[in-house]
């Protein structure tokens, strides 16, 4: 069995900063984070129901907070 690796460079060049700092800088990471929320809530509404629906009745299912995850 062989392993190698490479270490690259960790931190994006400066283009890329610039892009993303004017992207963060015009409001769009916001709007993108807003539409992120409201998928990820929708996603996660229908989850917990078809897991309630095909689930046995002892199981409980919980949306944990924001995002996708259940408990």
């Amino acid at each position: 069995m062989r392993l190698g690796y490479v270490i690259l460079p960790s931190h994006p060049g400066p283009l890329e900063q610039a892009m993303v700092a004017e992207f963060i800088a015009r409001g769009y990471f916001v709007i993108h984070v807003g539409r992120m929320r409201k998928l990820y809530r929708d996603r996660q509404s229908k989850m917990v129901s078809v897991l309630m629906r095909h689930l046995p009745a002892r199981i409980d299912v919980n949306p944990a907070g924001a995002g996708i995850k259940l408990i």
